[in-house]
């Protein structure tokens, strides 16, 4: 599991957080809804293979790309 905290996200905005893999193409759409639990965002990755893969997020406001390694 990953647990995710972005500061200015406010509880009832609509959130996108997707994966992407080097190609940048869509790998999984992790969430697409709003949040209702404040600004801290939990998500697995367990249908994910290792790799080097780019998590986008998307809020009102807000916009993020981070890149992560997954390793196993």
């Amino acid at each position: 599991m990953v647990r995710v905290q972005w500061l200015g996200i406010n509880e009832g905005q609509k959130v996108s957080l997707k994966v992407y893999d080097l190609g940048g193409r869509l790998v999984k759409t992790l969430l697409n809804n709003e949040v209702i639990s404040g600004n801290k965002i939990e998500v697995r990755l367990e249908e994910l293979v290792r790799g080097i893969y780019f998590v986008k997020m998307e809020a009102e406001k807000f916009k993020a790309t981070k890149k992560i390694i997954l390793m196993r």
